[in-house]
C-alpha cells in the first residue's frame, strides 16, 4: 500500500515537472539560463587574472592565481552577483507564476487530478533549481578548470549554500507578489525593485552584518570568506542563514495557502 502511494506521488510529480518545463522551460529558456551562468563565471574567473598574468613565468603564473583565486573572486563581486540574481529570480517567478494567471493557463492546470498546493509547489522548486543548480554545478566547473587544488570545503559549502539561500528567498518574495497581483508585469518590476532596493540599502556601511546575512546571503558569504574588514562573523552568517530560511519557507507556506484558497 506504501509503494503503491509513493509511486502515485512520483507519478504525479513527474506529471507535474514534465509540464511546468514544456511550458514555462521551453527552448531557449533553460539552455539560455544556463549558457548565461556558465559564460560569465568562466569569463570571470578566466578575465579576472589572465590579462593581470599573461606574459610572465609559470611558475610565478601558477602561485599568483593559486594566491589569489578563492570562491569570491569567482563572482562578479558579491553585490553585482546579487544584482544578477535580482533581475532573473522574479523574470522567472512572472513568467512561471504570474502569467499563466493572465493567460487563463492556471485554469487548465487547475482542471488536472492535482492539488493546487502541489502545482505551486512544483513551480516554486523549479524556480529554485534550475539556477541555484546551474550556477553551483558552472561555479565548482570554473574552480576546477583553474585550481589545481580546490579552495577548503568550508570556504566553497558556505558559499554554495548562500546561493541556494538567496535565490530561495527571492523567489518566496516573488511569489508572494505573483500570486496576490495575477500579473506578470507587476510581480517583474515590484519583484526586481524590491531586490534591489533591498541590495542598496544593505550597501550602507552602517547596516547590520545580521541583516545582510539575512536578505543578501551571497554577499555575506562572499565577505566572509574573502575575509573583508565589513566581513559579518561567522555566527551572523549562521544566524542569517536559518531566519532566511524560515523567512522562505513562511512566505511559501502563504502563498501556498492563498492560492490553494483563491478563485482562478
Amino acid at each position: 500500500m506504501g509503494c503503491d502511494s509513493m509511486r502515485n506521488v512520483l507519478k504525479k510529480v513527474t506529471k507535474l515537472t514534465r509540464i511546468e518545463f514544456a511550458t514555462s522551460y521551453r527552448f531557449p529558456m533553460l539552455e539560455g539560463l544556463v549558457a548565461l551562468f556558465f559564460f560569465l563565471l568562466f569569463w570571470n574567473t578566466l578575465g579576472g587574472w589572465s590579462t593581470r598574468v599573461f606574459g610572465i613565468g609559470q611558475f610565478d603564473r601558477i602561485n599568483y592565481v593559486l594566491g589569489s583565486l578563492v570562491p569570491s573572486r569567482l563572482f562578479f563581486g558579491a553585490s553585482p552577483f546579487a544584482s544578477l540574481m535580482a533581475i532573473l529570480v522574479p523574470i522567472l517567478v512572472a513568467l512561471s507564476i504570474a502569467k499563466p494567471f493572465e493567460d487563463g493557463y492556471i485554469r487548465t492546470l487547475a482542471t488536472y487530478p492535482l492539488r493546487r498546493s502541489s502545482i505551486l509547489i512544483t513551480k516554486i522548486l523549479l524556480i529554485i533549481v534550475v539556477p541555484a543548480t546551474t550556477i553551483s554545478t558552472a561555479l565548482l566547473c570554473a574552480i576546477a578548470l583553474v585550481y589545481p587544488g580546490f579552495p577548503a570545503a568550508s570556504d566553497i559549502s558556505i558559499v554554495l549554500i548562500s546561493i541556494w539561500l538567496m535565490i530561495s528567498l527571492q523567489t518566496a518574495v516573488c511569489t508572494i507578489i505573483a500570486v496576490f497581483s495575477k500579473r506578470l508585469s507587476i510581480t517583474a518590476l515590484f519583484g526586481v525593485g524590491f531586490w534591489f532596493v533591498v541590495i542598496v540599502i544593505l550597501g550602507q556601511p552602517d547596516t547590520s552584518p545580521l541583516l545582510v546575512s539575512t536578505l543578501n546571503p551571497i554577499r555575506a558569504a562572499t565577505e566572509f570568506v574573502w575575509a573583508l574588514p565589513t566581513a559579518p562573523v561567522f555566527g551572523d552568517i549562521v544566524g542569517g542563514a536559518i531566519i532566511a530560511f524560515v523567512l522562505s519557507v513562511l512566505l511559501t507556506i502563504t502563498s501556498i495557502i492563498v492560492f490553494s484558497r483563491m478563485e482562478i
